[in-house]
């Protein structure tokens, strides 16, 4: 009998609301019941229960929402400029979002941007690797047991709630203590659990020694979660003798527990680095091309003129003025030049002298320009150029180049070549 849009409709629905309830359920029940609950949402699923979330869902849904809810907090945090403008009525601000209201902007917004996509493509990674790998941990249990061991069902499980764990472990340690000195952003219950040096020396140093306390007792019961179940495994499956006899039943549950912990290693780090190689950053304000510059005046009286073109890429306007900008200067580095620091994706056959922030702004006259999004702009940057400057083009006449960055925190910036006037020219200068 087919079925009526209503019914279709409302089966959906249901099936929605079963699975998310259902995914928490199953996540509490392991939680407090570790060494029977995976089994028992195993054989549920064995005799067709259709309100049991399946295992691989289960395992999707708590990786995607352990990658997705540290971002949404972050979102949420309080704002921290005390001279926010206040509209106060009866005690409330109005002006003010609230926490949830921030995270449903931030929601929105990740939808609007196709955020989501990118999670969901580190979260079907991390699953497509605890299904190859929990594969090959059953078929060699199923080896090594005297009688037969359980399917992979009872994996997915513990690992995903072994990582929802971890995800509400990290949040409370570094998300939710506005005061704390060592918030790290998105994602930290990863570091929390794989990297915990990185994660625990600022607390160390700090002296914020509830936060090691919490860490262990934290990281002990989430990796030690598996022992009940595989205790329990290697009981049923007379694990504890197939090795050799002196080896007793917790020892082999040991190694089983050890097995699913690299399993949920080896489904949360490829996933989370994952999720930051390819995740979407925050649009750019504005971005600067078409550098060029030259020098002007003569002798120890001298300055240099940036020409720089400005489009406002963000969803606001700007406005620009000199105090915005940071102007320099690089040229080819020679053999009297001091060794370069090593620094990722750093030219080091460079070396550059900074000039400081212009003097003068705009040909027109103008302090100020606001552009609307979408607009460009011409700039003129009028730079001083001291001694030090001078003899360092005197100096370095190969290769010279002049770049112009913003002088806050965007991450705008670009560079062009710089006509030296009357300075001597390399005699032989490939640029």
């Amino acid at each position: 009998m087919e079925k009526s849009l209503n019914e279709t409709i409302d089966g959906l629905f249901r099936g929605i609301v079963f699975i998310v309830l259902d995914t928490v359920t199953s996540a509490f029940k392991i939680t407090l019941r570790p060494g029977r609950a995976p089994s028992e949402l195993a054989q549920r699923l064995e005799k067709g229960d259709e309100a049991q979330v399946r295992p691989y869902v289960f395992a999707f849904l708590t990786l995607f929402v352990a990658l997705l809810f540290p971002v949404l907090l972050d979102a949420g945090r309080p704002d921290s400029d005390p001279y926010a403008y206040k509209y106060v009525v009866d005690g409330e601000d109005l002006l003010r979002r609230s926490y949830l209201g921030k995270m449903f902007d931030a929601t929105v917004e990740k939808f609007e941007a196709k955020s989501l996509l990118q999670l969901t493509v580190a979260a079907t990674l991390g699953v497509s690797i605890l299904h190859l790998l929990s594969g090959i941990v059953i078929g060699v249990l199923r080896l090594l047991a005297k009688k037969s061991a359980e399917g992979a069902a009872p994996l997915f499980f513990i690992v995903g709630t072994q990582t929802l764990l971890a995800c509400v472990a990290g949040m409370v340690l570094y998300q939710w203590d506005d005061s704390s000195s060592t918030y790290l952003p998105t994602a930290s219950w990863i570091g929390m659990l794989f990297h915990p040096y990185s994660a625990l020396y600022l607390p160390y140093a700090m002296g914020e020694r509830w936060r090691l306390l919490w860490w262990a007792l934290c990281a002990l019961f989430i990796f030690f979660l598996p022992f009940f179940y595989s205790l329990r495994l290697v009981h049923q499956s007379h694990l504890e003798g197939v090795v050799t006899k002196r080896w007793r039943l917790f020892t082999s549950a040991l190694l089983v527990t050890v097995l699913i912990d690299a399993l949920f290693w080896v489904t949360c780090v490829p996933a989370d680095a994952l999720s930051q190689k390819i995740r979407t950053h925050d649009e750019i304000p504005y971005q600067i091309k078409q550098v060029a510059c030259h020098l002007e005046g003569q002798n120890d009286s001298r300055t240099l003129v940036a020409s720089i073109l400005v489009k406002v890429t963000g969803p606001d306007a700007f406005s620009f003025a000199k105090d915005d900008f940071y102007v320099g200067v690089s040229a080819r580095r020679t053999k009297d030049d001091p060794p370069p620091r090593h620094r990722p994706g750093a030219q080091e056959d460079r070396v550059g002298k900074g000039l400081g922030k212009p003097t003068a702004f705009n040909a027109k006259g103008e302090h100020s320009v606001l552009l609307e999004p979408g607009r460009w702009g011409q700039f003129e940057l009028v730079a001083t150029v001291d001694k030090a400057v001078l003899e360092f083009l005197t100096l370095h006449p190969s290769m010279n180049r002049c770049g112009v960055a913003d002088a806050n925190d965007t991450p705008a910036g670009g560079s062009g070549s710089l006509e030296r006037g009357d300075l001597p020219k390399a005699e032989a200068d490939d640029e």
